[in-house]
């Protein structure tokens, strides 16, 4: 798991992974699937049997 102070916009472009929160949530992400998330504490995995692509725009923010 990692945490950093950003906006971040994840878009999945091939394959399949799987995002993980640390409250324990769990989504599985396909081709075109898009995330959007500031300063959460995750995972990401390749639970898939090919290779994934995901482009991320990623911003600095500050947390309060």
């Amino acid at each position: 798991m990692h945490t950093s102070h950003t906006l971040d916009f994840v878009i999945i472009l091939a394959g399949q992974v799987n995002l993980e929160l640390d409250d324990g949530a769990s989504v599985d992400l396909n081709t075109n699937d898009i995330v959007v998330q500031i300063g959460a504490r995750h995972r990401w995995t390749n639970r898939g049997n090919d290779q994934a692509v995901i482009l991320s725009a990623i911003i600095g923010a500050q947390r309060a």
